[in-house]
């Protein structure tokens, strides 16, 4: 009888270490399971007044940042009592959700005409949940063409927008110049709005197309208080370029051959196929 109890007493305890190593595990597997999130969000007006929010979703897989897939992004715009939602929409292929805010939305700033735009990852098995949120004040930007002097200049003016319509002049926020280019835009300078307003010469030795016309783009970049927001503009004021397609001959060579063509499209290769590697 007393071998039977100890029997019993032994099974008893060997069930209660497993449970306890089963409870352990788990918690240790709930607490390890789960990464951590980063969400970048940034907001866009572009040159038709056009506004979008946009949010990248990463993680980090052997300490380098990864973008998250289909994940669901919730937009939000915030108000003094709830906060409303815009839409949802999945990430792409490279973590990047975007979303644009249409004028149906009919949504509304604050008083001091600040918006205040929220983005959400609720997070899911392997990842925790993430919010990122800004605070953006709309604004209006006009680019303009002027020979000041007999000096052809590119003049911008920019301009804040209170809940009331009211507008005031910037001041203190870098503007940048460019000329768009084949493959990219050039900087042509950075100049600080004073009054709402700055100024650039343009350069007399840019080149154009036939007829000399360059698209020029002014844009502030990265602003806490605006984010990013850009005018452009055709300028007829370039050198005159016109290529002779008898002689021209962008892959193959001749007296015009773009090496540049050439050595642009085998570094992107090179850099693919370094990448490539690197992330297998």
């Amino acid at each position: 009888m007393k071998s039977k109890e100890k029997i019993i007493i032994f099974m008893k305890s060997i069930l209660y270490c497993a449970l306890i190593l089963i409870m352990l595990g788990s918690f240790t597997m709930q607490a390890q399971k789960k990464s951590r999130a980063y969400l970048k969000f940034n907001y866009f007006k572009g040159n038709d007044g056009s506004k979008m929010l946009v949010a990248d979703l990463k993680t980090k897989v052997n300490r380098k940042f990864r973008p998250v897939q289909n994940a669901e992004i919730n937009f939000y715009v915030a108000t003094d009592t709830s906060d409303i939602l815009l839409g949802k929409v999945k990430t792409n292929d490279k973590g990047r959700a975007n979303f644009i805010i249409s004028d149906k939305l009919k949504v509304k700033a604050d008083t001091g005409g600040v918006y205040t735009y929220i983005a959400k990852f609720a997070g899911n098995d392997t990842l925790k949940a993430k919010t990122s949120d800004l605070q953006i004040q709309d604004i209006l930007m006009d680019l303009a063409l002027k020979e000041i002097d007999s000096i052809k200049t590119l003049t911008l003016s920019a301009f804040s927008i209170k809940n009331n319509g009211e507008k005031n002049p910037l001041n203190d926020v870098e503007i940048t110049f460019y000329a768009k280019r084949l493959f990219s835009l050039l900087p042509l300078g950075k100049k600080q709005l004073s009054n709402g307003t700055c100024s650039l010469e343009f350069p007399t030795d840019l080149p154009g197309d036939s007829a000399g016309n360059v698209l020029i783009f002014a844009k502030i970049e990265d602003n806490d208080n605006f984010g990013n927001v850009e005018k452009k503009v055709i300028a007829s004021w370039g050198i005159p370029v016109t290529l002779n397609k008898e002689t021209y001959d962008p892959f193959t060579g001749g007296p015009f051959a773009s090496f540049l063509l050439l050595s642009v499209l085998l570094t992107v290769i090179i850099v693919y196929i370094v990448n490539k590697k690197l992330t297998e």
